[in-house]
This record gives C-alpha cells, sequence and structure tokens, in this order.
C-alpha cells in the first residue's frame, strides 16, 4: 500500500502522507454515509418515499399518487416502448404492462396484468398475422402484443412502434418500483438520446403519468460503459 500511495503521490505530484490522509477521508465519509442513511430509514420506517425518487414524488403527489405503500424493490426485466401515439412501460417479471397515453388529456393510463407472452409475440412476422396488421407495419413486440390481442379496442389507437424509440433489452438490475396508494415510481430508465441521463416515471392509476429526467453519476456512467461489452453486461446482470 505504501508503495501504491508513492506511486499516486508522484503522479499527482503531492507527498504519500496527503494520499494517505485523502484515501483514508473517503472511506471514512462513504461510511458515515452509509449509517446516517441507515439511520434516516430507522427513525423515518419502512414505508418511505425512496431517495432517488423524490424528486419524481414532489410532482405525482400533485396527482394523487398517494402515501408509499411498502420500501422500493428490484423491479426485474423493464421493456419501454414508444408508438405513434403512446409510450407502453412493461414489467415482466411482475405481469404488469402499462400504457401511457401522449396525449393525456383525452385519454388516461391503463394497467394491464397477468400476461404470459408466449415468444410467438417476439416474431414481428407472426405478430402482424395474428393482429391483421400490413407487411409494412412495425407491430408491438412481446407482452405488449399478448395484450393487443386480448383487447384490439384498447390497444389500436397506440398506433406503430417506433422501432429507435425505446429499449426491448431487460434491465435486470438497479431499476427499482415503489407502490403507492394509487400508483408507482420506477427507475431509474436510460434516456436513449442521453446517455448522460436517465429517467424515473411516476403512474398515478386511472389518472397521469410523466417522467422527471436527472442526471446520471458518473459511478452509473461507468457502469452502463461496462455494460455495453456483452460478457460484463452478463456479469453485471444487465443482459437482454
Amino acid at each position: 500500500m505504501d508503495l501504491l500511495n508513492s506511486k499516486v503521490a508522484t503522479i499527482l505530484g503531492t507527498t504519500p502522507q496527503i494520499v494517505d490522509v485523502a484515501i483514508t477521508s473517503f472511506w471514512v465519509g462513504f461510511l458515515m454515509c452509509f449509517l446516517l442513511r441507515r439511520i434516516d430509514q430507522f427513525l423515518r420506517g419502512k414505508n418511505r418515499v425512496y431517495p432517488p425518487f423524490e424528486r419524481a414524488y414532489e410532482v405525482a403527489q400533485n396527482h394523487g399518487i398517494g402515501e408509499p405503500r411498502g420500501p422500493a424493490r428490484s423491479a426485474g426485466r423493464v421493456s419501454l416502448f414508444r408508438h405513434e401515439n403512446a409510450n407502453v412501460m412493461w414489467l415482466e417479471d411482475l405481469d404488469e404492462i402499462f400504457q401511457l397515453p401522449s396525449d393525456q388529456n383525452n385519454r388516461q393510463v391503463l394497467a394491464i396484468t397477468d400476461l404470459i407472452a408466449p415468444k410467438v409475440f417476439r416474431d414481428a412476422n407472426e405478430v402482424r398475422k395474428k393482429l391483421n396488421l400490413p407487411d409494412n407495419y412495425c407491430p408491438p413486440y412481446s407482452g405488449v402484443a399478448e395484450a393487443w390481442l386480448r383487447n384490439p379496442g384498447q390497444w389500436e389507437w397506440i398506433g406503430q412502434r417506433i422501432p429507435d424509440g425505446g429499449f426491448a433489452g431487460k434491465l435486470r438490475r438497479g431499476v427499482k418500483i415503489q407502490q403507492f396508494q394509487n400508483g408507482i415510481i420506477v427507475g431509474p430508465l436510460p434516456k436513449k438520446d442521453d446517455y448522460k441521463s436517465e429517467r424515473t416515471i411516476w403512474i398515478s392509476f386511472g389518472k397521469r403519468w410523466n417522467g422527471v429526467v436527472s442526471k446520471k453519476s458518473i459511478w452509473r456512467r461507468a457502469l452502463d460503459k461496462l455494460a455495453s461489452v456483452p460478457f460484463l453486461a452478463r456479469v453485471l446482470g444487465r443482459n437482454s
């Protein structure tokens, strides 16, 4: 360790003692933050807003999302698709799919549960056949296709899928969901047009939805870079 500190000090143009103090201060600060968060969780109880969701919750409160029903937990595999007239979020492990209209003045959020989504719904040609869609139509994918087949009247209006408007990969870690009295908050989700930012989506059941955009931390950006390598993506549990 002394040799390493000496090398770092040489690179930074300082002394090994200062490097040693800086490293010690970092770990002390890290442990203090960890302990303070644990103490805060204990004092507030389990049913509190997950800290990264606080900004989204401030907005969602105005739309009747209510109080937390429990702590945040892993959302498992998440897919977010953009269609002509709506976004669709599919929480595969939780068997839930949310239709999020672009025009919220004329349509409200729709939630569907108990989806099976056979593999056949992942083949665009098969989906077009089952839904009687034209050959040049970009069809819904997987769980969205199954919901569409079950009730075309609820889904045809969303229009065709925009291929570059969402991600079909499944984020197996890092995405959290917290349930509230009248809705949920999910995040962080990537922004396809800005790798430095991410979104937290809030949904007030039967009412409205929206997303709060924030800048990714350097740590999260580093993880995303690592996850772009196929082998490391599997190790990190972020493979599609």
